[in-house]
């Protein structure tokens, strides 16, 4: 029963290890039409991403907790606009081209490729 029980514990601890250790995946695409970022990194570096995006984009208002899921169209305060689709360890950013100014492309643009240094371990 006890080599069951430390079986059970130990292979519980490795299932846990390996979801932690995901490895980093950061995609920009910047088409004609859209702007895109696709991000997957570990689940200790969330807060790391959340708190970057709020910080650059001087909004607190977009993530209400580290734990929540979000699929949202985003508005800031200048007017620029974004769809974000948002769990634990993933971010998925697409913005309209047409739909922004092009001063919120450079922005949004900035922000997106900076967001590799902010969540380095």
């Amino acid at each position: 029963m006890k080599k069951i029980i430390l079986s059970l514990t130990f292979a519980i601890s490795l299932a846990f290890a390996a979801c932690e250790s995901k490895s980093t995946s950061i995609a920009i695409s910047d088409k004609p039409s859209e702007l895109k970022l696709t991000a997957q990194y570990a689940l200790h570096q969330t807060d790391a991403a959340q708190k970057y995006m709020e910080t650059y984009l001087q909004e607190d208002r977009i993530f209400q907790s580290v734990q929540e899921e979000k699929n949202a169209e985003i508005r800031l305060a200048d007017g620029t606009t974004f769809q974000i689709s948002y769990q634990p360890g993933f971010t998925k950013i697409k913005f309209n081209k047409k739909g922004n100014s092009f001063s919120s492309y450079q922005r949004i643009k900035k922000m997106m490729t900076g967001f590799a240094n902010a969540i380095k371990d």
